[in-house]
């Protein structure tokens, strides 16, 4: 690129004592303990709240002599999405790592005169509000798509003769069971399988682009194993739009699931499982299960007992094949649709890091 470099020693690091940990307009926190995919994140503090307090987990940094803060940001931006402090971060833990102040020390960063460094900043800086009002756009457009399909079910479920059909409880008439839990020693080793997570298990399908793998026991295995046809429901959520979300397992292969999804194993000879489905992400269902998540401390979270707890349309099973099947032929449209705008919502996620890359290293 043309351009000298020197190490961070340029912007100033505090120590975090609570003296000196007020904010001040123009510095910049980066994450020095968190998760591998959220270590070494950087902001930029604007200074439009006043009295705002530095995390310890975090380190300081205000730029000082002929480097500008939003330049710092955007190369140190750069390197976050890059994955350079993932690979660079210590820790024995897979779950949590960290940096320290050493190896932003130690850090040669490009240096070109400040005049230069203020038009990189407002490049990036025109070039990512674009960015973000295309992903703004596409989700839009995401969540629509989302409410469409809800849509569908809503004319199902809403008609007058589903309004007659008995009901049954949940937990008489099928197998309502946890899952198991994430934890460090569960690292994939000699008896590993494939492990659904919340994040797998979207209303009305599973997205299986990221799936993990976890070590269970041969014991453990038999328990929890995944069977097609089964039920899987999120148990809790940040936002109460999500609670209860369901989708149907119909994979080939070995596989668990995690403690925070619930799984539904229903009689076949009398529940076709996609119209149990359709159902609980249905209007109908959804007001049924955000009642039953409810706590008295405010938050929403399902258990095993509330989903037990549920009543479900009962018609005749000839019915409850038709309306699967209905639902089923309705599907792909929708389906398509969400995956076209899911794959634009991923080429845009992709474009900030293409934009710093293209600014600090021109081809």
């Amino acid at each position: 690129m043309g351009f000298r470099t020197e190490g961070v020693k340029k912007a100033r690091m505090w120590k975090d004592d609570a003296e000196e940990s007020r904010l001040h307009c123009g510095e910049l926190l980066i994450a020095r303990s968190n998760t591998p995919d959220l270590v070494g994140r950087v902001a930029l503090f604007n200074g439009e709240m006043s009295d705002v307090v530095a995390s310890d987990l975090t380190i300081r940094l205000r730029p000082r002599e002929n480097l500008t803060a939003e330049f710092l940001t955007a190369y140190l931006s750069h390197l976050f999405l890059t994955g350079y402090w993932r690979a660079r971060a210590s820790g024995a833990s897979g779950t949590m790592k960290k940096i320290t102040r050493s190896h932003l020390a130690s850090l040669a960063i490009p240096v070109p005169p400040p005049v230069e460094q203020r038009g990189i900043a407002s490049r990036l800086r025109k070039q990512m509000a674009e960015v973000e009002r295309a992903r703004t756009a596409v989700q839009a457009q995401l969540d629509a798509s989302q409410v469409l399909s809800t849509a569908l079910l809503r004319a199902h479920f809403a008609d007058p003769t589903a309004q007659r059909w008995p009901h049954r409880r949940l937990g008489d008439i099928a197998e309502v069971a946890g899952g198991m839990q994430k934890t460090p020693n569960r690292a994939p080793r000699l008896f590993h399988k494939q492990f659904l997570t919340v994040r797998n298990v979207q209303r009305g399908y599973l997205n299986l682009t990221n799936v993990e793998r976890f070590e269970v026991t041969p014991a453990e295995f038999e328990r929890l194993r995944l069977q097609r046809g089964d039920l899987l429901i999120v148990e809790g959520n940040g936002s109460v739009d999500h609670i209860g979300r369901n989708a149907l397992f119909n994979e080939d292969g070995e596989w668990i699931h995690q403690n925070h999804i619930i799984r539904v194993r229903l009689p076949k000879d009398q529940f076709v499982p996609e119209f149990v489905s359709s159902y609980l992400n249905s209007d109908a269902g959804r007001a049924q299960m955000t009642e039953k998540a409810k706590s008295t401390t405010g938050l929403y979270t399902l258990s095993t007992k509330k989903v037990a707890a549920l009543e479900i349309p009962a018609p005749p099973l000839e019915m409850q094949r038709e309306l699967a099947a209905r639902v089923i032929e309705e599907r792909p449209a929708v389906e398509q649709l969400r995956q076209s705008l899911e794959l634009r919502l991923s080429a845009i996620e992709h474009l900030p890091g293409a934009l710093l890359r293209q600014a600090f290293f021109p081809a």
